[in-house]
Protein backbone atom coordinates (compact mmCIF):
# COMPACT_ATOMS: atom_id res chain seq x y z
CA UNK A 1 0.00 0.00 0.00
CA UNK A 2 1.29 3.54 -0.91
CA UNK A 3 1.63 5.73 2.42
CA UNK A 4 0.18 9.24 1.39
CA UNK A 5 1.94 12.13 2.58
CA UNK A 6 0.27 15.44 3.46
CA UNK A 7 2.31 18.63 4.67
CA UNK A 8 0.20 20.30 7.87
CA UNK A 9 1.12 23.87 8.51
CA UNK A 10 0.16 24.32 12.52
CA UNK A 11 0.19 27.33 14.59
CA UNK A 12 3.17 28.45 16.43
CA UNK A 13 1.36 27.94 19.43
CA UNK A 14 2.15 24.47 19.21
CA UNK A 15 5.93 24.88 18.42
CA UNK A 16 8.07 22.91 19.97
CA UNK A 17 11.52 23.72 21.54
CA UNK A 18 14.46 22.19 20.10
CA UNK A 19 16.51 19.56 22.30
CA UNK A 20 18.99 17.21 21.48
CA UNK A 21 18.80 14.78 23.53
CA UNK A 22 15.44 13.01 22.34
CA UNK A 23 14.60 9.06 22.21
CA UNK A 24 12.37 6.87 22.02
CA UNK A 25 10.61 4.86 24.16
CA UNK A 26 7.44 2.48 24.13
CA UNK A 27 6.27 0.62 20.21
CA UNK A 28 7.66 1.54 17.17
CA UNK A 29 4.64 2.71 16.02
CA UNK A 30 1.30 3.10 18.47
CA UNK A 31 2.67 2.93 21.91
CA UNK A 32 5.88 4.72 21.00
CA UNK A 33 7.12 8.51 22.31
CA UNK A 34 9.84 10.51 22.05
CA UNK A 35 11.23 12.29 25.50
CA UNK A 36 14.62 13.19 26.85
CA UNK A 37 16.20 10.77 28.58
CA UNK A 38 17.61 13.10 31.36
CA UNK A 39 14.03 13.11 32.71
CA UNK A 40 13.31 9.49 32.99
CA UNK A 41 16.73 9.15 34.62
CA UNK A 42 15.61 11.90 37.03
CA UNK A 43 12.57 10.25 37.68
CA UNK A 44 11.54 8.56 41.21
CA UNK A 45 8.30 7.09 39.22
CA UNK A 46 6.48 6.78 36.01
CA UNK A 47 2.29 7.32 36.45
CA UNK A 48 1.08 5.96 33.00
CA UNK A 49 -2.66 6.95 32.83
CA UNK A 50 -4.37 4.52 29.86
CA UNK A 51 -2.21 2.44 29.60
CA UNK A 52 -4.24 -0.88 28.07
CA UNK A 53 -2.61 -4.11 27.26
CA UNK A 54 0.59 -1.95 26.14
CA UNK A 55 3.38 -1.98 28.69
CA UNK A 56 6.15 -1.01 25.89
CA UNK A 57 6.50 2.55 27.30
CA UNK A 58 7.20 1.51 30.57
CA UNK A 59 9.27 -1.38 29.66
CA UNK A 60 11.63 0.31 28.20
CA UNK A 61 11.31 3.41 30.66
CA UNK A 62 12.77 0.81 33.48
CA UNK A 63 15.50 -0.10 31.32
CA UNK A 64 16.82 3.30 31.52
CA UNK A 65 15.80 4.00 35.50
CA UNK A 66 15.59 0.51 36.85
CA UNK A 67 15.37 1.74 40.63
CA UNK A 68 12.32 3.89 39.22
CA UNK A 69 8.72 3.05 40.43
CA UNK A 70 6.09 1.65 37.71
CA UNK A 71 2.79 2.52 38.21
CA UNK A 72 -0.35 1.99 35.38
CA UNK A 73 -3.56 2.83 35.75
CA UNK A 74 -6.65 2.01 33.17
CA UNK A 75 -9.75 1.28 34.65
CA UNK A 76 -10.72 -1.14 31.18
CA UNK A 77 -8.15 -3.71 31.39
CA UNK A 78 -6.31 -5.47 34.33
CA UNK A 79 -6.57 -8.66 36.55
CA UNK A 80 -10.37 -8.55 37.22
CA UNK A 81 -10.82 -7.66 33.70
CA UNK A 82 -8.76 -11.22 32.25
CA UNK A 83 -10.51 -13.02 35.48
CA UNK A 84 -13.91 -12.19 33.83
CA UNK A 85 -12.89 -12.71 30.72
CA UNK A 86 -11.20 -16.01 31.09
CA UNK A 87 -14.13 -17.19 33.35
CA UNK A 88 -16.78 -16.35 30.31
CA UNK A 89 -14.56 -18.06 27.74
CA UNK A 90 -14.33 -21.00 29.81
CA UNK A 91 -18.11 -21.45 30.32
CA UNK A 92 -18.31 -20.75 26.26
CA UNK A 93 -16.20 -23.38 25.73
CA UNK A 94 -17.91 -26.31 28.08
CA UNK A 95 -21.14 -25.13 26.05
CA UNK A 96 -19.56 -26.40 21.99
CA UNK A 97 -16.00 -27.53 22.72
CA UNK A 98 -15.29 -25.68 19.49
CA UNK A 99 -11.68 -25.25 18.63
CA UNK A 100 -11.76 -21.60 18.06
CA UNK A 101 -13.17 -20.69 21.51
CA UNK A 102 -9.60 -23.11 22.50
CA UNK A 103 -7.75 -20.58 21.02
CA UNK A 104 -9.39 -17.82 22.41
CA UNK A 105 -8.89 -18.94 26.32
CA UNK A 106 -5.40 -20.23 24.95
CA UNK A 107 -4.66 -16.54 24.17
CA UNK A 108 -5.92 -15.23 27.04
CA UNK A 109 -3.83 -17.25 29.20
CA UNK A 110 -1.25 -15.87 27.39
CA UNK A 111 -1.46 -12.19 27.71
CA UNK A 112 -3.03 -13.23 31.50
CA UNK A 113 1.19 -14.43 32.33
CA UNK A 114 3.31 -11.79 30.18
CA UNK A 115 0.93 -9.46 32.29
CA UNK A 116 1.45 -10.86 35.36
CA UNK A 117 5.30 -11.07 34.58
CA UNK A 118 5.83 -7.10 33.95
CA UNK A 119 3.60 -6.34 37.28
CA UNK A 120 3.61 -8.95 39.42
CA UNK A 121 7.01 -10.73 38.85
CA UNK A 122 9.23 -7.80 36.86
CA UNK A 123 13.17 -9.73 38.11
CA UNK A 124 14.64 -5.89 37.27
CA UNK A 125 12.91 -4.75 40.44
CA UNK A 126 9.05 -6.11 41.62
CA UNK A 127 8.14 -1.85 41.78
CA UNK A 128 5.61 -2.67 39.75
CA UNK A 129 1.81 -1.96 40.31
CA UNK A 130 -1.09 -1.79 38.07
CA UNK A 131 -4.19 0.28 39.61
CA UNK A 132 -7.63 -1.17 37.53
CA UNK A 133 -9.54 2.55 37.68
CA UNK A 134 -10.77 4.87 35.55
CA UNK A 135 -8.95 8.61 36.47
CA UNK A 136 -11.57 11.37 37.37
CA UNK A 137 -13.88 9.59 34.01
CA UNK A 138 -17.16 11.03 33.11
CA UNK A 139 -19.59 8.68 34.49
CA UNK A 140 -23.56 7.88 35.16
CA UNK A 141 -25.36 4.93 36.84
CA UNK A 142 -26.51 3.75 33.66
CA UNK A 143 -22.70 3.60 32.32
CA UNK A 144 -21.81 1.65 35.56
CA UNK A 145 -24.49 -0.62 35.42
CA UNK A 146 -23.74 -1.71 32.12
CA UNK A 147 -19.96 -1.64 32.80
CA UNK A 148 -21.06 -4.45 36.03
CA UNK A 149 -23.39 -6.20 33.58
CA UNK A 150 -20.18 -6.59 30.98
CA UNK A 151 -17.88 -6.80 33.42
CA UNK A 152 -19.05 -8.68 36.35
CA UNK A 153 -17.22 -6.31 38.47
CA UNK A 154 -17.84 -2.58 39.17
CA UNK A 155 -16.56 0.45 37.88
CA UNK A 156 -13.89 1.93 39.35
CA UNK A 157 -12.97 5.66 39.13
CA UNK A 158 -10.73 8.19 41.04
CA UNK A 159 -9.64 11.75 41.23
CA UNK A 160 -6.44 12.63 40.28
CA UNK A 161 -5.38 14.71 43.31
CA UNK A 162 -6.45 11.63 44.90
CA UNK A 163 -3.63 9.54 42.41
CA UNK A 164 -1.39 12.68 43.36
CA UNK A 165 -1.49 12.34 47.00
CA UNK A 166 -0.45 8.55 46.71
CA UNK A 167 1.54 8.08 44.47
CA UNK A 168 3.74 11.66 43.01
CA UNK A 169 6.89 12.50 44.60
CA UNK A 170 8.76 15.40 43.63
CA UNK A 171 10.61 13.83 40.42
CA UNK A 172 7.37 12.20 38.73
CA UNK A 173 6.66 11.43 35.24
CA UNK A 174 3.40 11.37 34.03
CA UNK A 175 2.12 9.79 30.78
CA UNK A 176 -1.22 9.93 29.51
CA UNK A 177 -3.48 8.58 26.89
CA UNK A 178 -7.08 8.45 27.87
CA UNK A 179 -9.42 9.35 24.91
CA UNK A 180 -10.74 12.06 25.46
CA UNK A 181 -10.81 12.31 29.31
CA UNK A 182 -8.03 14.20 29.89
CA UNK A 183 -9.72 17.64 29.51
CA UNK A 184 -11.48 16.29 32.77
CA UNK A 185 -8.25 17.27 34.96
CA UNK A 186 -5.82 19.45 33.24
CA UNK A 187 -5.91 21.56 35.37
CA UNK A 188 -5.33 19.41 38.27
CA UNK A 189 -2.35 19.03 36.26
CA UNK A 190 -1.08 22.70 36.12
CA UNK A 191 -1.66 23.35 40.23
CA UNK A 192 0.76 19.91 40.60
CA UNK A 193 3.27 21.03 38.29
CA UNK A 194 6.11 21.30 39.87
CA UNK A 195 5.86 18.09 41.25
CA UNK A 196 6.57 16.88 37.76
CA UNK A 197 9.61 16.32 36.07
CA UNK A 198 8.34 15.20 32.36
CA UNK A 199 5.20 14.07 30.72
CA UNK A 200 3.67 13.01 27.42
CA UNK A 201 0.28 13.56 26.90
CA UNK A 202 -2.38 12.51 23.82
CA UNK A 203 -4.65 15.16 22.98
CA UNK A 204 -7.96 13.77 21.05
CA UNK A 205 -10.74 15.67 19.33
CA UNK A 206 -8.45 18.73 18.94
CA UNK A 207 -10.44 20.92 16.51
CA UNK A 208 -13.30 20.88 19.55
CA UNK A 209 -10.99 21.46 22.32
CA UNK A 210 -8.26 24.19 20.91
CA UNK A 211 -8.66 26.84 23.62
CA UNK A 212 -8.28 24.09 26.23
CA UNK A 213 -5.35 23.22 25.00
CA UNK A 214 -3.65 26.52 24.38
CA UNK A 215 -4.99 27.49 27.93
CA UNK A 216 -3.21 24.73 29.28
CA UNK A 217 -0.06 25.77 27.78
CA UNK A 218 -0.37 28.64 28.73
CA UNK A 219 -0.52 27.73 32.27
CA UNK A 220 1.69 25.08 32.26
CA UNK A 221 5.50 25.53 33.00
CA UNK A 222 7.30 22.77 31.61
CA UNK A 223 8.92 23.20 28.34
CA UNK A 224 6.54 21.70 25.05
CA UNK A 225 9.98 19.92 23.43
CA UNK A 226 8.19 17.65 20.99
CA UNK A 227 4.80 16.98 19.06
CA UNK A 228 3.74 14.23 16.76
CA UNK A 229 0.53 13.85 15.17
CA UNK A 230 -0.82 10.75 15.80
CA UNK A 231 -1.93 9.52 12.38
CA UNK A 232 -5.25 7.24 13.40
CA UNK A 233 -6.75 10.60 13.51
CA UNK A 234 -7.99 13.19 10.54
CA UNK A 235 -7.37 16.66 10.05
CA UNK A 236 -10.33 18.78 10.66
CA UNK A 237 -10.48 22.35 10.10
CA UNK A 238 -6.85 22.45 9.88
CA UNK A 239 -5.78 20.44 13.36
CA UNK A 240 -4.60 17.25 13.95
CA UNK A 241 -7.49 15.48 15.26
CA UNK A 242 -5.42 13.49 17.71
CA UNK A 243 -1.57 15.13 18.67
CA UNK A 244 0.72 13.83 20.99
CA UNK A 245 3.08 16.17 23.30
CA UNK A 246 6.29 15.76 25.08
CA UNK A 247 7.19 17.94 28.25
CA UNK A 248 10.37 17.99 30.01
CA UNK A 249 11.02 20.49 33.32
CA UNK A 250 12.72 24.04 32.35
CA UNK A 251 16.57 24.23 32.64
CA UNK A 252 19.28 25.61 31.25
CA UNK A 253 19.61 23.14 28.49
CA UNK A 254 16.77 23.74 26.54
CA UNK A 255 17.58 26.10 23.49
CA UNK A 256 15.37 29.09 22.51
CA UNK A 257 15.19 27.70 19.65
CA UNK A 258 12.07 26.13 18.09
CA UNK A 259 11.46 23.19 16.09
CA UNK A 260 10.59 23.94 12.38
CA UNK A 261 9.60 21.01 10.77
CA UNK A 262 8.57 17.78 11.58
CA UNK A 263 8.59 14.52 12.19
CA UNK A 264 11.49 14.16 14.04
CA UNK A 265 14.04 11.40 13.01
CA UNK A 266 13.05 8.88 15.57
CA UNK A 267 8.86 9.68 14.95
CA UNK A 268 7.20 6.88 13.27
CA UNK A 269 3.70 6.70 12.09
CA UNK A 270 0.96 5.21 14.70
CA UNK A 271 -0.37 3.49 11.91
CA UNK A 272 2.16 2.93 9.19
CA UNK A 273 -0.40 2.09 6.50
CA UNK A 274 -2.21 5.27 6.04
CA UNK A 275 -1.30 9.06 5.73
CA UNK A 276 2.10 10.41 6.63
CA UNK A 277 2.22 14.02 7.96
CA UNK A 278 4.95 16.45 7.54
CA UNK A 279 4.45 19.66 10.28
CA UNK A 280 5.64 23.31 9.75
CA UNK A 281 4.47 26.13 11.78
CA UNK A 282 3.06 29.70 11.10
Amino acid sequence: MNVVLKKVVLPKKLQPFYVTDLIRLGNKNDGGYLVRKKDIVISDILVSIGSLFDWSFERDFLKINKSSKILSIDGSVGFKYLNSKLWYLLKEYLKSFKKDKLKKIASTLNLYLKFSKFYKFNLIKNNMEFLESFVQLKTNKKLEREFYHNRGYSLQNMLFVDLVDMYFTENTFLSIDIEGSEYEFLHNIVQVQEKIQGMVIEFHEVNKNINEIYNFLDNFDLDLIHLHINNNGKIIDGLPEVIELTFSRKDDNVAVLKQNYLPHILDADNNPSTTSYEVTFQ
